[in-house]
């Protein structure tokens, strides 16, 4: 995306955050793609501003096109029009997650960063306009609709769209995805294997033992996770019947002290798969259900493990019918494993 951009800036902003959130300092920066700055504030609040601030700037852009350079209106017309149509809807959830964060603060804080990114953008974009750069840029847009967008804007996007948190498999089947190989990952202890996760589950640092790597939904901030595993076979006691029956799958998790809520079978690149659902209730002030699945395979002499984590206080709404999305979720995930 290098030489596609034409804005650099800093905005600090400073601002009490709501519900047991202590004031903190936002540094935040368009991205300076043609010098390849690279930002290092963090955190849902930072990445959710960065978000809304690259919004702003692409629509306000497109909408400069229009003005600048008529001759393009309709191919930029069409790109707003599939842009709106892939994410259209985050954008406005971004908004309203900044809302609820920042409560009576939010008004203030969105003009300061529109108002910036106006200015900024105005006074580049007049001054370097071309048909060339405009082409260019709706190119990237193209392929920014495609998925191809920089962290966290790509995560925060797509973890905001509604259609994609009411449904998570329906991120996937989009094609919003992202590749993992083990290979030089120490943990994997020489399994090879690719697999596919939704582009907004976040890889996040571990301490499981024997954990290759963990994702976490909401761009990293949400209270779900995928986590892959791989033990070697010869620590895992087996039954009679083997490792693809009920009576194991039952143990594997009640050892842990988790709940057994059920175990079926079938295949994953050619090899049995086993896939045991459990409950754990967490006593503590206010109690915490977790709930989720570990499915399981061998592969030469290792046993190799997903497993789905999803965290709900107990009693809430729709807890249950959450977990059964999830479920069509981890469908996709197991069934894109690629065995080396």
């Amino acid at each position: 995306m290098r030489g596609t951009a034409v804005f650099c800036m800093m905005i600090d902003l400073s601002f009490m955050m709501h519900r047991n959130r202590l004031i903190f300092a936002v540094c935040l920066s368009v991205s300076c793609v043609v010098s390849g700055a690279e930002e290092e504030a963090t955190g849902l609040d930072v990445d959710l501003a960065k978000t809304f601030r690259f919004c702003e700037g692409n629509r306000f852009t497109l909408k400069q096109m229009h003005e600048l350079l008529p001759a393009l209106s309709p191919k930029v017309a069409a790109v707003e029009k599939r842009w709106n149509a892939a994410f259209g809807k985050a954008e406005a959830n971004v908004e309203a997650r900044l809302k609820s964060i920042t409560g009576g603060e939010w008004p203030e804080i969105r003009e300061a960063l529109r108002n910036k990114v106006i200015e900024v953008l105005r006074r580049e974009n007049e001054k370097s306009r071309s048909e060339k750069r405009a082409l260019a840029y709706l190119e990237l847009t193209e392929r920014r609709i495609r998925g191809e967008l920089d962290s966290p804007v790509r995560e925060m996007l797509l973890a905001s769209h509604p259609d994609f948190v009411a449904e998570p498999a329906l991120e996937f089947s989009r094609g919003y995805t992202q590749s993992f190989e083990t290979e030089g990952k120490e943990n994997a202890k020489g399994v090879k294997l690719s697999l596919k996760l939704p582009a907004s589950w976040k890889a996040r640092e571990t301490k499981a033992a024997d954990a290759v790597q963990k994702w976490v939904s909401d761009a990293g901030y949400g209270f779900e996770s995928v986590t892959l595993l791989v033990r070697d076979v010869s620590e895992i006691p087996a039954p009679p019947g083997g490792l693809f029956v009920e009576e194991f799958a039952r143990k594997l998790v009640t050892d842990g002290g988790l709940e057994f809520k059920g175990f079926s079978s079938a295949e994953v690149a050619k090899k049995p798969l086993g896939t045991v659902h459990f409950r754990h209730v967490a006593e503590q002030e206010k109690p915490l259900t977790l709930r989720g699945s570990l499915h399981y395979f061998v592969h030469g002499d290792k046993f190799v493990e997903l497993r789905l984590t999803c965290g709900t206080a107990s009693g809430a709404e729709n807890s249950e019918e959450r977990i059964k999305r999830l479920q069509e979720l981890m469908k996709l995930v197991v069934g894109s494993v690629v065995l080396g």
